[in-house]
């Protein structure tokens, strides 16, 4: 089944073409290019984080990619903002299509070859897994759906209380692990690449493997936790870039 693929983005415009670049190298399975940017007016560290649409826009133009945008109110958290974000994208996008949804951030990088059929020939939604109390869901910085599979259930992927159980963004998911077949994708803390201390290198967010290893994740490249602010030329950017251009280039 064909596979749309879906990058929620928000300020990190330098990491797009990679991921894009990645995908389209690893991704093994019949797919579709999709790009979600979400966006505010309001200020922070003197920058508008408004004007990242048109640079997100050019990229996926020029990328032949499809883009979308999310207006966002101001004065939210981090896991509001971001699930409100893919909420909004499942009910207006991805809802009552057929095939898979593969959702993603933007800081989640395909670093090897993966087959979206095979790994949800027995599973109707795959994800990192998270469980609260008796309450089981998953996180929404990468879920897998099939999509004809979750369509009947009515789910989000925001903050949630049930019962009497605080979850973080994706708790809204709780209820399709409660009626569906899941796997979860599993989460590894690699310490070291070629020589790089990776514990080292990571602003106070360091670096994942999630599914199978093939899936690389540099947390919070956004900078939620400083407001949002990206720091230009920093040791966890160039770590990146390093660790993708030998996937990228071997």
């Amino acid at each position: 089944m064909k596979t749309e693929i879906f990058f929620f983005v928000y300020n990190r415009t330098d990491l797009l073409p990679k991921q894009i670049e990645c995908y389209r190298k690893f991704f093994k399975s019949e797919y579709n290019l999709n790009v979600v940017c979400d966006y505010r007016e309001e200020h922070f560290y003197d920058i508008f984080h408004s004007p990242y649409l048109d640079k997100f826009e050019e990229i996926c133009k020029r990328e032949g990619v499809n883009f979308y945008k999310h207006e966002s109110q101001p004065g939210l958290g981090p896991s509001h903002y971001h699930g409100n974000c893919v909420t909004w994208a499942y009910k207006n996008i991805m809802k009552g299509q057929e095939g898979y949804a593969l959702i993603v951030d933007n800081d989640m990088f395909l670093v090897d070859d993966f087959n979206m059929d095979e790994y949800m020939a027995d599973v109707d939604i795959a994800g990192r897994f998270q469980q609260r109390g008796d309450v089981k869901y998953f996180w929404p910085g990468m879920i897998m759906l099939n999509l004809k599979a979750v369509e009947k259930y009515d789910f989000h992927f925001a903050p949630d209380t049930i019962r009497g159980e605080m979850l973080d963004s994706g708790g809204g998911t709780y209820v399709l692990l409660e009626n569906l077949k899941y796997k979860d994708t599993g989460v590894e803390y690699p310490e070291d690449f070629n020589g790089i201390d990776l514990t080292a290198v990571d602003e106070g967010y360091g670096f994942e493997l999630h599914g199978d290893m093939k899936f690389f994740h540099a947390r919070n490249s956004c900078g939620w936790h400083r407001g949002y602010k990206v720091i230009e030329g920093s040791e966890k950017t160039k770590t990146i870039d390093t660790v993708l251009g030998v996937f990228l280039n071997g």
